[in-house]
């Protein structure tokens, strides 16, 4: 977890108070709820969903600010559950969806709807994890292309082979040929991205 700086302490703190004085409100309001239906008066059922509706507003307001206060602490949270996730990991731990972000698609590769692996445009189904790629591929927008240049280059020579990596750059991995249509796909693909046959477990 990196270092909380000075104005994020600040802004905790101020966080922190706004919820103490949110917390005191409440009390008052379950008394109120608990006062119109003890006495039960002609429009007790109004004044309770009144006071319910303030309730619920407050509780709200303390939620968001607890989340607020962990992401200035530095914990990521889930966006769809809101747990806490781990600093390194990609899916959530505790209702699976994916912590980080998806690559962008570009005017050459298009981005798996199941498991957001990036897939040459040309290619039926995901090198990953076998998702038909079709409909995918119509729906992609050209507009995102140019976010796309500041993604690593993955394209190959004709020969098939990686191209030539420079003095800083990591080698790229090897290619490994489709045994049912001879497809050159990347070392890591576990499904054909032309005819969809299983290479590998996962």
């Amino acid at each position: 977890m990196t270092e909380i700086s000075e104005e994020a302490r600040k802004k905790i703190r101020e966080l922190e108070t706004d919820n103490r004085k949110l917390e005191a409100c409440l009390e008052p309001l379950y008394m109120e709820i608990g006062r119109h239906y003890y006495e039960k008066t002609a429009d007790y059922e109004a004044g309770m969903q009144e006071a319910a509706a303030k309730l619920d507003a407050l509780r709200q307001q303390i939620h968001v600010n607890e989340k607020n206060i962990l992401r200035l602490k530095g914990f990521r949270l889930c966006p769809n559950c809101e747990c806490i996730v781990e600093e390194d990991a990609v899916f959530c731990g505790q209702c699976g969806t994916r912590a980080v972000a998806v690559p962008e698609a570009d005017e050459d590769n298009v981005i798996c709807e199941r498991c957001g692996a990036k897939n040459k445009r040309d290619r039926k189904f995901c090198g990953i994890c076998g998702q038909k790629l079709e409909e995918e591929a119509s729906a992609v927008s050209r507009e995102e292309s140019a976010q796309a240049e500041q993604l690593p280059d993955t394209a190959q020579n004709p020969e098939g082979e990686p191209e030539p990596a420079e003095a800083s750059a990591e080698p790229r991995p090897a290619t490994v040929s489709c045994p049912q249509c001879g497809t050159q796909l990347p070392a890591d693909a576990v499904f054909c991205g032309e005819c969809g046959v299983k290479l590998r477990e996962c």
